[in-house]
């Protein structure tokens, strides 16, 4: 019983000092730091959990680090020329990885490839020259950056596998187009160069299956006559400086031009990229992107909107006749069009006379120049006309028959004629004298006399006519 009751408080101690031989091995080997020489670097993981490594060569997946849950952060400086395909594999607890190499940099495909769980908020690469394999696939639930700082070298759709990446690019861009690739634009673009793209990775990746890369890409271009898509084929290696509209090759996402307004609120030039999930609606919504001073940054659709601008602004444009009723012109900031009905003005225009005919005239717009219809012509109205200078003739004087005048315009229509002096004698005045019982005889001389005399007076008329 002695001894019993001794050994029983023995056990119990030693039950504690296993236990507590147990934590306090564990806390020691979370705690303590590691570090190492591996292919040319030399690392150090710190109890904090930060990894930084020094030297010269490439990262791969079989590096020591690799599927360290441990690790929060990530930091190498030296000549890195390459970090391999799933070098970071399986870091789902880092939040910030930085590289600073001294020479050229390729970053091959899946470089930084996670599954759903990462906590990776930043990326930040600087090199001279950074070169970027196709198909980076960085897919994250949560928003990230990726900062490049240098001059950028991007097959097509390097970042088309993106989901919740802004990416900062702190240098040149530039687009390297292999020999033989094609480029999509027009209606479906977007789908299409996402398919191709694809096809491309699967034929890079497996070189062995050319038939099937080959009998894909004929369906691919069918499909793009289908649907009115234009194509265009490089023939040789390219490269291209890439801008605000060509980015989008970059990263599988589909241009929407900018819509200013200048009474409403318009929307700035953005992109439309890979859906993510929402749970809220229960299906995968669009992702927003803005490509501003060399950030391509994911946004929400409110940072799209952009305030009215105020005034329209018609500066240097001109009124252009639109249609039968009115002009137009565009405003050079929203590109809206305004329209104003036709001024209008009549030239040509003249008015009909007595022998010449006259015009309506042309109806022209004063403002926009514009001739909108034609005239007719009006007949002329002809004379109007009057008898003036007529008078009759007497004994001794001619008469007139008168001019055939017009009353509007004066013109002498028809001369009259002259009509001649009627030569009927005065009566006699009465006398005194007494009467003859000649007087008949008289009176037949007188009567033939007075006769003779009007003949002799009408052949001398006549003569001198």
């Amino acid at each position: 019983m002695k001894h019993s009751s001794i050994r029983k408080p023995i056990s119990i101690l030693l039950s504690l000092l296993m236990v507590l031989s147990v934590f306090g091995g564990l806390a020691f080997s979370a705690s303590a730091a590691s570090s190492g020489t591996y292919d040319g670097f030399s690392w150090t993981l710190n109890d904090d959990g930060a990894l930084t490594f020094t030297g010269s060569g490439y990262l791969g997946q079989d590096d020591p680090w690799y599927r360290k849950g441990e690790i929060t952060s990530i930091s190498a400086t030296g000549a890195i020329e390459q970090i391999n395909r799933d070098a970071f594999y399986g870091n789902q607890n880092v939040t910030s990885y930085t590289v600073e190499s001294t020479t050229d940099l390729k970053i091959s495909q899946d470089a930084f490839f996670v599954y759903s769980g990462s906590k990776m908020e930043t990326i930040t690469i600087t090199a001279p020259k950074i070169t970027l394999n196709n198909n980076l696939y960085f897919n994250y639930d949560e928003p990230m950056e990726l900062i490049f700082n240098g001059d950028v070298y991007v097959n097509p759709g390097a970042f088309s596998h993106i989901c919740n990446l802004s990416v900062h690019f702190n240098g040149d861009l530039y687009l390297l187009i292999p020999a033989g690739y094609y480029v999509f634009s027009g209606p479906g673009a977007n789908e299409l160069q996402s398919w191709y793209n694809s096809r491309v990775e699967e034929q890079l990746s497996h070189p062995e299956h050319q038939e099937d890369y080959e009998r894909e890409l004929s369906e691919i271009l069918a499909y793009a006559d289908e649907q009115g898509c234009t194509y265009t084929k490089y023939e040789e290696e390219t490269t291209e400086l890439l801008n605000e509209e060509t980015i989008g090759l970059v990263f599988g996402s589909t241009y929407v031009a900018a819509q200013p307004n200048c009474g409403e609120n318009g929307t700035k030039a953005y992109y439309v990229g890979a859906g993510v999930w929402s749970d809220s609606v229960g299906d995968f919504v669009d992702t927003y992107y803005l490509y501003e001073n060399g950030n391509y940054r994911l946004v929400t659709a409110d940072d799209l909107v952009m305030a009215p601008t105020g005034e329209h602004d018609y500066t240097d444009v001109d009124w252009a006749y639109a249609d039968a009723k009115n002009h137009a012109r565009t405003c050079t900031v929203c590109g809206q069009t305004a329209y104003e009905a036709h001024d209008v003005i009549v030239k040509g225009a003249g008015d009909a006379d007595c022998t010449n005919e006259g015009y309506t005239g042309d109806e022209f717009c004063s403002v926009c120049g514009a001739k909108l219809s034609e005239g007719t012509i009006i007949p002329a109205k002809g004379h109007t006309t009057a008898i003036v200078g007529a008078k009759e003739a007497t004994a001794t004087e001619d008469g007139y028959t008168g001019d055939e005048v017009c009353t509007v315009c004066g013109e002498t229509i028809k001369t009259g004629n002259v009509i001649p002096a009627t030569g009927e004698p005065t009566p006699d005045a009465p006398t005194d004298e007494p009467t003859n019982n000649n007087k008949g005889g008289w009176d037949f001389i007188s009567k033939l006399f007075s006769w003779l005399t009007e003949l002799f007076n009408m052949f001398s008329r006549w003569i001198q006519k």
